[in-house]
């Protein structure tokens, strides 16, 4: 029987795992700056950096029952730009039900802080989200629900908003290792800040700042000896603040194999277009640097297994602003060699 996004553990079990790694890192762009096109001499200074992450995770199964739990902890120790310094900790809980008639739910929670000397890209993100979903036949299967988000910048409050909407998804499986997917969100997201509008109307207007953004992503996934994750998103956000209602567009791709030697090798890439209806936002231009998931990017890493639990790692990494209208550029590349171990 195909399965659709999920399935339920054939016996009762529990599973502990967790994992060291170390990696010594080099950033180009350590402040992750971004230079004005009309000024191309700026400065984006470079720094070498120590990368430390301890992971956890517990997994919990029985008959119609699943609950993974994924936590990390992770630091980032420039040598020089000190202020870039970070601690990051996330954790996912992932709970899988299964249901009469075939079906099964499925509730996930993503949270997530980052905290920083300066503060400066420091933020709590939480991501919750409900699905029920149900094998159709004939390759077929759907899944439906709700999500909540709620983000808090602690540098720069009036971005800090709460989000709620739904989501479909449709999957057809071509084989037990091959299916392509249809999904679509639509959501409502309320900033807690008062809008920020160009004087002199900035104090006559009192609106709270919202945005609807609906997307729709096509993807096609196959989990063969060569693993490939290849889709196409389309994001339109209309917005009541001026400057930040845009459509986008973003392709990414991923893939990766294990070759002789128990030599792993993975890459990815993602290009983002994104058309602003009057010109770069204020919001993209304070985030242009933040996120590396926001970018166009190239990663490769290539790493390899030994024993007793050790394996090394190497990894590069370039990241760009995305294609738009405006007049900041933003790059950054990352290269970085290390070790893990697996208690």
């Amino acid at each position: 029987m195909l399965m659709g996004f999920g399935a339920s553990s054939a016996q009762a079990d529990a599973l502990v795992r967790g994992r060291v790694s170390a990696f010594g890192e080099y950033d180009t762009n350590a402040r992750r700056v971004a230079v004005d096109k009309d000024q191309p001499d700026g400065f984006a200074p470079g720094d070498g950096l120590a990368r430390l992450q301890l992971d956890g995770s517990v997994a919990l199964s029985r008959p119609g029952f699943t609950l993974l739990n994924d936590a990390a902890v992770g630091l980032k120790l420039f040598i020089n730009q000190r202020t870039e310094r970070m601690v990051v900790g996330q954790n996912t809980t992932d709970l899988l039900v299964g249901l009469p008639f075939g079906f099964w739910a499925r509730a996930l929670s993503i949270a997530k802080i980052r905290a920083q000397n300066t503060n400066t890209r420091a933020y709590f993100l939480e991501q919750a989200r409900l699905t029920v979903g149900r094998n159709l036949g004939w390759g077929f299967a759907v899944r439906g629900g709700v999500t909540a988000n709620a983000f808090y910048s602690f540098w720069t409050p009036e971005f800090s908003s709460l989000s709620g909407g739904g989501l479909l998804a449709v999957r057809f499986f071509l084989t037990r290792k091959e299916f392509f997917e249809l999904s679509g969100t639509a959501a409502t997201r309320g900033f807690f800040s008062l809008l920020r509008a160009t004087p002199p109307q900035a104090a006559a207007d009192s609106r709270i700042r919202a945005d609807w953004p609906l997307a729709a992503t096509i993807s096609f996934s196959s989990s063969r000896r060569l693993f490939v994750n290849t889709g196409y998103t389309l994001l339109r956000n209309a917005s009541n603040s001026r400057g930040d209602s845009y459509t986008r567009h973003r392709l990414y791709a991923l893939a990766g194999t294990v070759l002789p030697l128990a030599i792993t090798v993975t890459g990815q890439a993602a290009l983002q277009i994104t058309q602003y209806d009057d010109g770069l936002s204020i919001g993209q231009r304070l985030f242009l640097a933040d996120d590396d998931e926001s970018q166009n990017s190239v990663q490769a890493a290539i790493s390899r297994y030994w024993a007793y639990g050790f394996s090394t790692e190497a990894r590069f990494a370039w990241y760009g602003n995305e294609l738009a209208r405006g007049r900041l550029s933003f790059s950054r590349i990352t290269s970085a060699v290390g070790i893990r171990y697996d208690l």
